[in-house]
């Protein structure tokens, strides 16, 4: 997988393309360890559960390797993975009207240093807390808000890219992201007020 590393996305999804056996499993591979942990977290926060949530994970990777092979060449990758998953998302819960509940694990988003030493306990605790209190804001305001949060903060996109998969202006991403944080904050400064 080393070799194919230092190749862009376009150049790896060619390449994939045209490739079969474990050549194409290797540069599946390289995409899969550049942008899963990013998908993974959308999907925990857009999903109900942790099982709906690792069967869309799954399913938005197959949709894609499928879309691959009929000739899709997306600009980006990551903004097409989330696509993929947003998707698949609304049709799962389409007919389901009740409000969506946050599930995060602390795991996901807890990044080690190069040298893999965990946090000590207190650091963890307060992580949690954290966590916990950007999760109960998500939960309680308007989707369209912790969407675009979440889409920024965690999965990494830029405003154009979000406006992109949202279908919306660049101003309202704005509007929508600046509103989200408002609320996060809200929360989040007492929080560290006190520590």
């Amino acid at each position: 997988m080393q070799e194919y590393n230092k190749y862009n996305d376009t150049e790896i999804i060619k390449m994939l393309v045209q490739s079969t056996g474990k050549r194409a499993d290797k540069l599946f591979d390289v995409l899969y360890e550049r942008y899963s942990a990013k998908l993974n977290v959308y999907c925990i926060f857009k999903a109900q559960n942790k099982q709906d949530a690792e069967e869309i994970f799954e399913d938005t990777w197959l949709k894609f390797l499928s879309r691959i092979r009929d000739g899709k060449t997306p600009n980006s990758v990551l903004p097409y993975l989330y696509s993929i998953a947003h998707n698949l998302i609304i049709d799962k819960y389409r007919t389901e009207n009740s409000k969506k509940k946050v599930i995060i694990e602390y795991k996901d988003f807890t990044e080690f240093d190069e040298n893999n030493r965990s946090w000590d306990i207190e650091n963890e605790l307060e992580q949690n807390e954290l966590i916990e209190i950007v999760k109960r804001v998500l939960t309680t305001i308007d989707e369209i808000y912790s969407e675009t949060f979440l889409l920024q903060w965690f999965g990494g996109l830029s405003q154009q890219e979000i406006a992109d998969l949202l279908g919306i202006s660049i101003s309202a991403v704005k509007m929508r992201s600046h509103r989200a944080m408002k609320e996060v904050i809200k929360y989040v400064k007492p929080f560290y007020s006190y520590s």
